[in-house]
């Protein structure tokens, strides 16, 4: 059972499941010239921005409580398998210039577009959010195409299972003692 079916299974009723994506690249500045962030919150359940608080470990705003605006998205988490690799499927309806622009400049750019999954709990009654529900991970976004303002992508996990041991790869560049004179 994932964070989000759990969530669902032992929320009150009364409480409302937020899925929530958070979008970095070194590309993404404030007017502060400060690392930033594009954070959205599924609209099915709510309608105006949301604040809720990051683990502490986050990487930017860590431990801080951060908004996430709301915005049309449909997210289809990664089936369990034995493959070594897992997709997440992320669409968001009705894009905005804002998020247009920075994907041209992630474009134009070398460093890979991270992706972070989260699930938190509202308590429509308090107005209180609970969470993070899942433990996230940094996902990895490729693949994405806008049609009609919307926005389709895929993200993946780091392939551990296909990823070479030990992880740095010996060459005379790297060990230059490995050259024989």
């Amino acid at each position: 059972m994932n964070a989000l079916e759990q969530a669902y299974a032992s929320a009150d009723v009364n409480k409302i499941p937020l899925q929530t994506i958070e979008l970095l690249h070194p590309t993404f500045v404030d007017l502060a010239s400060d690392e930033d962030t594009i954070r959205y919150v599924s609209s099915q359940n709510i309608t105006r921005p949301v604040l809720c608080r990051l683990e502490d470990n986050a990487p930017v705003d860590g431990g801080k409580v951060v908004q996430f605006n709301p915005a049309p998205i449909a997210i289809k988490r990664p089936e369990k398998s034995n493959k070594g690799y897992a997709d997440l499927s992320i669409t968001i309806g009705v894009t905005s210039l804002e998020i247009e622009r920075a994907l041209d400049a992630v474009s134009e750019h070398s460093d890979p577009l991270r992706c972070y999954y989260r699930v938190y709990i509202l308590n429509p009654e308090t107005g209180e959010v609970d969470g993070p529900q899942n433990q996230p991970f940094e996902w990895t976004l490729y693949g994405s195409t806008t049609k009609r303002g919307e926005l389709s992508a895929t993200a993946s996990l780091a392939d551990i299972v296909n990823r070479p041991f030990p992880y740095f790869l010996y060459t005379p560049s790297f060990a230059p003692g490995l050259v024989r004179t």
